[in-house]
């Protein structure tokens, strides 16, 4: 599992993935599915922090949707994690009904999970997603990614330039 380091501010999404947190061209068939499968992808070595995670998100799903819109949906929750945040990503190889505002269905999604006294780390990690996932041409790009190494270099490289 790669996360932050506890008291450090977030330079970038990438250093707080590997290609063990990413899944490219996932099939799943409905919302409970990408959200197991984002959880799994944190590598949590606790079934009982694993059940309380994927609650926490549910939760958070129930109050409102996180599909944002343009095929992209970042659910998030909290759980007792060692790190500050840890996150997960899942392309998937078709779209999904996630409830988007839009309407439309979802092929990129990024868990990010906070302890439940951490508030500043999901707010940078958020902000550097919000910045790559803005621009129409990286979205189309990471949807075309077909390896997890391929999805982070483009990522890292996306935030360098």
């Amino acid at each position: 599992m790669v996360c932050s380091v506890s008291g450090m501010e977030l330079k970038s999404f990438s250093e707080i993935l590997s290609t063990e947190n990413v899944a490219v061209g996932a099939t799943v068939g409905d919302r409970r599915e990408v959200i197991a499968l984002l959880v799994d992808l944190l590598q949590l070595d606790s079934d009982d922090l694993k059940r309380e995670i994927r609650e926490s998100v549910h939760r958070r799903e129930e109050l409102q949707t996180t599909g944002i819109g343009h095929g992209i949906a970042i659910p998030h929750g909290k759980g007792p994690i060692e790190s500050p945040i840890c996150a997960s990503v899942v392309i998937t190889s078709e779209g999904v009904d996630y409830g988007s505002v839009d309407g439309n269905p979802v092929r990129i999604f990024i868990l990010m999970v906070t302890r439940p006294d951490e508030a500043g780390p999901h707010v940078q990690a958020l902000a550097h997603v919000a910045r790559l996932l803005g621009r129409r041409e990286f979205r189309e790009k990471l949807q075309n990614c077909t390896t997890p190494e391929e999805a982070i270099m483009l990522i890292r490289q996306s935030e360098a330039g």
